[in-house]
């Protein structure tokens, strides 16, 4: 699903998220939110327990083969060829050390001219929530 003014596609399991005028609204019309209005952003949102890790195949996938995939989409996208990317992993349960190293691996190789690409895990997520301050979603 891509939207025609859009800025971001996620996908958390089935419900994806578009990020429109500053905002990411869910396709339940929630309001989520948005740090970076002018960056089109995809997000690979894994829920987990939080006292395992993500799965190594799970985050390799998303790293070798969503991100290539979806940059070349959006550099098709009218909207997107020439704005600047970010691809965020987002998940409650911490990397392995091997997923850990692969990301390290990755992000000092991406030319951050082209796009971006950032891990949110447990923390940084629970710090995201709390400062939108919407009760709705803490």
């Amino acid at each position: 699903m891509l939207s025609d003014g859009g800025g971001i596609i996620s996908e958390s399991g089935g419900d994806y998220f578009s990020e429109l005028g500053g905002e990411i609204i869910s396709e339940s019309g929630a309001r989520i939110a948005s740090e970076f209005a002018q960056k089109p952003r995809f997000h690979r949102v894994q829920g987990n327990n939080a006292y395992s890790t993500v799965p190594d195949e799970q985050f390799s996938r998303w790293l070798q083969h969503n991100v290539p995939t979806l940059f070349q989409v959006a550099q098709n996208h009218p909207d997107w060829k020439n704005r600047k990317i970010r691809f965020e992993f987002w998940a409650s349960a911490p990397l392995t050390a091997e997923s850990a190293a692969l990301y390290a691996a990755a992000k000092a190789e991406i030319n951050a001219n082209r796009y971006e690409i950032r891990v949110r895990l447990g923390d940084d997520i629970m710090e995201l929530c709390e400062d939108i301050g919407d009760d709705a979603i803490r």
